[in-house]
C-alpha cells in the first residue's frame, strides 16, 4: 500500500498529535494516509469528483461510516463491500479501497482528510443517568461519545471536563438529521439548533441538546438524539487557548475583515446562523481559498477570497460568510 505525503509545512521537531489536514490521492485498493497519529475522529470529502463526505470515528469502531451531508443512519461496510476504516493505526489511517466517500481511485479522486486525535480506545462513562463509551481529550478539546438513548431526558457523560460549546450528535441506527447544539453564534442550549444536512439557519427545537455542564450533555426526547433503545454517537468540542477557537461574529460586508483566534488555523468551519447559507469548511492544506461545503456532495470551491493569518483568518466580502449584519459561528483548529 502507498503513503501519501503530509502536505502541512511544520517543524520536524514538533509532532503533529492534535490535528492535521491532510491531502492524498485515492486508491482502488487499501490506502495508508500518514496523518501523525491515531486519529479517533475523520471527516474526509472527495474534491474533484462529487462524492458524499465520510464520516468515520473510533469509538464506533471500523468499517462504520457516517455521511455528514445527509441523514441516513451509519452503515457497515462487510464482505465485498468493506467501507472507510480498515485500520486506525499510530500515526496512520488506513481506508478501504474504491469507495467515494474516502478513497476511490476512479476518475483519479483526490481528497482532503481532517483528523482529531481525542482520548484513543474509549471508556466506560458513568456521570449521567446514560452511560457512554467515550474517547475524550481534555487538553485538546474534544471527545467521541457513543450511547443509547432513554427517551426521558436522560444525562450523557462527555468527559471534557469542561462544559462543549459545541455538540454535534448523529443517530446511527435509523436515519436522522444531524444535530448541532451548543452555546456560540446564536446557539443555546435547551433552544435551537443547526443541522449539518441543511443549509438553513438556527431552527427553534426545545427537544434535543437541552443542557450541558463540565461533566455531561441532557439529551431530550428527539428521535435525533434521544429516543428509547436508540444508538448515538456525538463529537463534542470545546476552545482551547492556541489550539481550538469557537466563537462567533457579526459580518459586515467588506473585505478584509480579520477575525482573531489568537493561532494561525489549519482548518476554519463557518456558518451563518440567521441566514440560510452553505457551511462552508477552509483548510491550509489547500491553500485556504478554497472551500468545500459540510452540507453538499459536490465537487470543491476556488477563488473564496479567503486568507488565514498567523492570528486567525480573513474574510472576503461574500455575504455567504461575510453578509453585513448576518450573525456566524465558526470553528477553528491548529494544525498541531
Amino acid at each position: 500500500m502507498s503513503l501519501n505525503k503530509r502536505l502541512i509545512n511544520v517543524e520536524t521537531t514538533v509532532p503533529i498529535d492534535n490535528f492535521n489536514a491532510v491531502l492524498y490521492t485515492g486508491s482502488n485498493s487499501s490506502l495508508e494516509v500518514a496523518n501523525g497519529f491515531q486519529a479517533d475522529l475523520i471527516w474526509t470529502k472527495c474534491r474533484n469528483v462529487g462524492h458524499h463526505w465520510g464520516a468515520f470515528d473510533s469509538v464506533t469502531g471500523v468499517r462504520q461510516y457516517l455521511t455528514l451531508n445527509n441523514n441516513t443512519s451509519q452503515s457497515e461496510g462487510n464482505g465485498a463491500g468493506n467501507y472507510g476504516v480498515e485500520t486506525f493505526g499510530s500515526s496512520s489511517t488506513t481506508f478501504y479501497g474504491a469507495r467515494g466517500r474516502s478513497n476511490s481511485g476512479y476518475l483519479s479522486g483526490t481528497y482532503v482528510g481532517y483528523f482529531w486525535r481525542a482520548g484513543g480506545s474509549a471508556v466506560s462513562n458513568t456521570s449521567g443517568s446514560i452511560t457512554s463509551s467515550v474517547s475524550a481529550s481534555t487538553s485538546r478539546g474534544i471527545s467521541v461519545v457513543k450511547y443509547t438513548g432513554n427517551g426521558s431526558n436522560g444525562t450523557v457523560g462527555h468527559g471534557l471536563g469542561s462544559t462543549p460549546e459545541i455538540i454535534i450528535v448523529k443517530r446511527l441506527d435509523s436515519s436522522g438529521n444531524w444535530s448541532i447544539n451548543g452555546n456560540a453564534g446564536g446557539l443555546s442550549y435547551g433552544t435551537n439548533k443547526l443541522l449539518f444536512n441543511s443549509s438553513a439557519g438556527l431552527a427553534s427545537d426545545t427537544n434535543e441538546v437541552t443542557s450541558a455542564n463540565s461533566t455531561t450533555f441532557t439529551a431530550g426526547t428527539s428521535g435525533s438524539v434521544g429516543s428509547s433503545g436508540a444508538e448515538y454517537v456525538a463529537y463534542c468540542f470545546r476552545s482551547i487557548s492556541g489550539y481550538v477557537d469557537i466563537g462567533s461574529y457579526t459580518g459586515t460586508g467588506a473585505y478584509g475583515h480579520a477575525i482573531t483566534t489568537g493561532f494561525e488555523p489549519g482548518m476554519v468551519i463557518i456558518k451563518s446562523t440567521n441566514t440560510s447559507e452553505n457551511w462552508s469548511i477552509f483548510d491550509s492544506a489547500r491553500g485556504g481559498n478554497i472551500r468545500s461545503y459540510i452540507n453538499s456532495s459536490g465537487t470543491e470551491e476556488s477563488g473564496t477570497e479567503f486568507a488565514f493569518s498567523s492570528t486567525g483568518f480573513v474574510l472576503p466580502k461574500w455575504g455567504s460568510m461575510n453578509g453585513s449584519g448576518a450573525t456566524f459561528m465558526y470553528m477553528a483548529f491548529k494544525i498541531n
